[in-house]
């Protein structure tokens, strides 16, 4: 029926919407560094290293930048 459809799609988009507010980070690491330090756990990382924090910010670690997104 079309209030089914209607429903389907309605949830979809707002699905949509959830996921386009996920927001990412870069901080830039020093020349020579060999870890990010991630600022929300005061941890350190080493490059390319993959972790997630106690905010739920899925973070990794390169040789040039840290990069964090919203898990």
């Amino acid at each position: 029926s079309v209030l089914k459809i209607s429903l389907f799609v309605g949830f979809l988009l707002l699905g949509l919407v959830s996921m386009s507010r996920a927001e990412c980070w870069h901080k830039e690491l020093a020349e020579g560094a060999t870890q990010c330090e991630d600022s929300v756990d005061n941890t350190f990382h080493d490059i390319g290293a993959k972790w997630k924090n106690s905010k739920c910010n899925d973070c990794s670690c390169f040789e040039d930048n840290m990069k964090c997104c919203d898990g």
